[in-house]
């Protein structure tokens, strides 16, 4: 029987340091140490029950710790399972335990009469915790994994529950029952340690979540939206109250559903999810990822393109006003090449040049109106328009600008056209 209890506090020590040593932090079993506290602390009571000989005191401190560990076992259920008892309940439950153990320092002599109605306390809170566990499991939606470790759990509590209730300590069997009981409970929570099921996924996760019940008040966040609502998730803040009616960015969040929020100069993009349970909304989930890489390189791509554009702007301002200060002299040699070309003592060759002059004046004048253009083209105010042209008259001006340039050299220049043509084109 001792090495048994000896083999059972060994065990349930090496839960708790494994439990320690893995760092779990999860919001949902922030308890479980306590419980795998009282646990050892049991297990070393029922080793000094086994050698001492005065067995008077060890009893009550037994009965105490029975109804210290039920206790904690019902806080811990209400905590695991997110269940919201009205603050009268909390305060009675809390001076019901005041009670009950001042209650048991009264009864130190009568034995039996002293284990009865803590038999009665025992039940009491296993009835509790078996009603908040039932109901938390038929209401509460999650997730397949989720599900499995609460089945786990609550297999195991059940077992425990089985075993404090029927604890004697004039009974062996009994005994070893509620001792097999809290090893099954150990057991179970060792193998979901090693297999990491009671690390909360949305704890490690880097995106914030929260959740909101079915009226769009606070229930739970996990470490990344509490790091983002820090300013309103503080400790002493955690109520009910970070909800749809008292916070006006959760309330215009929730009525856009999705969006962009700006906290601590960082940005985050959200989106506000219902969760339905058999066709009933059970709740939502808002969910916040930063962004703020991605605004910044969109600024930056955006001033980069401002950036450009205003360069166009001034290239085609430049070219608009480049060609307008060119046609200024182009149309004052066209306009010269005119009144030279009106008096009559010109020569036949001096004419010709005149004419040379003017026809590459006008070329040139296009060209710089095609500039004009292309300033427009850049700036979308260019307008196309149809105009005739006649192929022989341009084939003229580019023999023409070609025969004046060749004057220097030994070139024969001819122009001639082979085959009908159109006399003008549009």
């Amino acid at each position: 029987m001792i090495i048994f209890q000896i083999i059972c506090l060994v065990f349930s020590l090496f839960v708790l340091q494994t439990y320690i040593s893995k760092g779990i932090h999860a919001k949902s079993h922030r308890l479980l140490p306590v419980v795998q506290v009282v646990i050892c602390v049991y297990y070393f009571y029922e080793i000094l029950l086994l050698l001492a000989e005065n067995r008077t005191s060890l009893l009550l401190l037994m009965d105490l710790l029975l109804i210290q560990f039920i206790y904690v076992l019902l806080c811990y259920v209400v905590d695991f399972t997110l269940t919201k008892l009205p603050w009268v309940m909390q305060y009675t439950l809390f001076f019901s335990l005041i009670v009950f153990d001042f209650l048991a320092f009264m009864d130190y002599a009568d034995v039996k009469h002293r284990r009865k109605w803590v038999m009665m306390v025992i039940f009491f809170y296993a009835v509790l915790i078996t009603v908040v566990g039932v109901r938390a499991y038929r209401k509460e939606p999650g997730t397949r994994r989720e599900r499995a470790v609460e089945r786990m759990i609550y297999a195991a509590m059940l077992m425990a529950e089985i075993g404090a209730v029927c604890w004697r300590e004039s009974s062996e069997r009994e005994q070893m029952l509620f001792s097999g009981a809290l090893l099954f409970f150990n057991g179970i929570i060792f193998y979901l340690i090693l297999t990491d099921q009671l690390v909360d996924v949305s704890d490690t996760a880097p995106n914030g979540i929260v959740l909101l019940d079915d009226k769009y008040y606070y229930l739970t966040a996990n470490k990344a939206a509490g790091i983002i609502f820090e300013d309103d998730l503080k400790e002493e803040e955690r109520t009910r109250s970070f909800g749809k009616e008292n916070v006006p960015r959760i309330a215009a969040m929730l009525e856009k559903g999705t969006g962009e929020l700006e906290r601590k100069d960082r940005c985050y993009q959200y989106r506000i999810m219902p969760l339905a349970y058999q066709k009933k909304t059970m709740g939502y989930v808002l969910s916040l990822w930063e962004i703020t890489d991605e605004k910044r390189k969109t600024n930056v791509q955006r001033e980069k393109r401002k950036f450009a554009e205003e360069q166009t702007r001034r290239k085609s301002k430049f070219l608009a006003a480049m060609s307008h200060d060119l046609r200024s002299p182009v149309h004052a040699i066209v306009g010269s090449c005119d009144i030279l070309m009106g008096k009559k003592e010109l020569s036949a060759r001096n004419r010709s040049l005149i004419q040379h002059i003017k026809t590459a004046g006008k070329i040139l004048l296009d060209n710089v109106n095609d500039i004009l253009m292309y300033s427009k083209l850049e700036a979308g105010k260019m307008q196309l328009t149809e105009e005739e042209y006649s192929p022989e008259e341009l084939f003229e001006e580019l023999a023409g600008i070609c025969a004046v340039n060749l004057q220097s050299k030994q070139v024969d220049l001819t122009m001639r056209i082979v085959g009908e043509y159109p006399v003008s084109l549009l």
